[in-house]
């Protein structure tokens, strides 16, 4: 049985424009990047970031300057080339397999030079225990911000080409 690609019409002008608002909001509140921790409402804070599906074990690290980080299950093969083709806005180059996702979610703050930052995450409810506690232990300068809603400030407002997108699926 063949499992089918779902994917959406959005732009790349829509991708700018989300990314546009995001980087503002994120610096209005003084944040450096927002955490988009996979699981969360069926991975929807991760397909709006980079029109792929997220799951639980995997992350987008989107900071204020600079390209996101997308981190995906190393046992799925999934990679940037496969996900380019599904029309994933996330560049194969900055998309990494990660075996365990919470100190590979540390050394590419550390790598991106984030580590004494302050940041946010969407959201601490989604984020197992465990993953925090190895993620702070590895960047204990790092200042999390509970981000759900500023994120939710973003995706809220919708653009007419996504109301378009909603209208066909209904």
């Amino acid at each position: 049985m063949q499992s089918r690609v779902l994917k959406s019409d959005l732009s790349l002008k829509e991708k700018e424009r989300r990314y546009l608002l995001l980087r503002q909001k994120l610096e209005s509140a003084g944040l450096s990047a927002l955490i988009v921790y996979g699981g969360s409402q069926l991975g929807v804070p991760v397909h709006y970031l980079s029109r792929v599906w997220g799951i639980r074990l995997n992350a987008i690290i989107f900071p204020v300057s600079g390209e996101p980080v997308l981190l995906v299950p190393s046992n799925t093969g999934i990679t940037g080339e496969t996900l380019a083709k599904q029309g994933c806005w996330i560049a194969p180059e900055n998309v990494y397999p990660s075996p365990d996702l919470a100190p590979d979610l540390a050394k590419h703050i550390i790598r991106l030079k984030l580590q004494k930052s302050r940041m946010g995450i969407d959201s601490f409810r989604w984020w197992p225990v465990r993953d925090y506690q190895i993620f702070s232990s590895a960047c204990p300068d790092v200042e999390l911000v509970e981000s759900h809603e500023l994120f939710g400030e973003v995706r809220g407002p919708k653009s007419d080409e996504e109301l378009a997108e909603i209208e066909k699926a209904i």
